[in-house]
């Protein structure tokens, strides 16, 4: 049985064009249900995320997240 969930999510050019910038966020599985009251659209990509969902999930993750 898995004890975290580890996302990843990167942002930048490549090493050729310019910088790339990689971000990693660790989360429990500690309860019955982890997306309870999480924010209601699957984020796989952040990019496709409104404004106001990106900021949703960020409280979320910063809630949920291993410091």
């Amino acid at each position: 049985m898995y004890k975290y969930i580890l996302g990843i999510d990167e942002a930048g050019r490549g090493s050729i064009a310019g910088r790339v910038f990689v971000g990693a966020v660790l989360i429990p599985i500690n309860t019955e249900n982890l997306f309870i009251n999480a924010p209601d659209m699957k984020p796989d990509d952040s990019k496709k995320l409104t404004d106001k969902k990106r900021r949703e999930w960020f409280m979320w993750i910063d809630r949920k997240s291993v410091v």
